[in-house]
């Protein structure tokens, strides 16, 4: 795993933590990659707390393909310190909307339950 300085950060100490084995997508990672992928991006967050930068929060972002904004297609985790008024929104417009209705809510589910391996095999539950 290796961690280091975003080029284009969006705030102060934004960190790319990136696997040493290449796949485009988080989920191509074997998931005992992905899971010390996370282990280290919360470690640089708790140094980035212990560091002098006096970040009031943190954000972790992941982009997998073009249509969630992936430009570099090499799976790596973002580590973004966050202050008060820093200008980074992550804003959507959807949270702004009513919210589904139930019947869509259990539509989208059911999707999603039938798209995981068989819950026997370890899988997650979605409801």
């Amino acid at each position: 795993m290796t961690a280091f300085l975003d080029i284009a950060p969006v705030t102060r100490g934004h960190t790319l933590v990136v696997p040493n084995t290449h796949t485009a997508l988080l989920s191509e990672l074997d998931p005992s990659v992905s899971g010390h992928l996370l282990l280290v991006g919360t470690q640089i967050a708790d140094a980035i707390r212990r560091s002098g930068l006096r970040a009031d929060g943190m954000d972790f972002m992941v982009a997998e393909g073009r249509a969630a904004g992936q430009e570099v297609p090499h799976a790596h985790l973002h580590v973004v310190p966050r202050y008060p008024d820093d200008g980074f929104l992550v804003d959507a417009k959807a949270w702004m909307m009513p919210p589904p209705s139930r019947e869509e809510l259990d539509e989208c589910a059911a999707a999603i339950r039938g798209g995981l391996e068989p819950a026997d095999a370890g899988g997650p539950t979605v409801s």
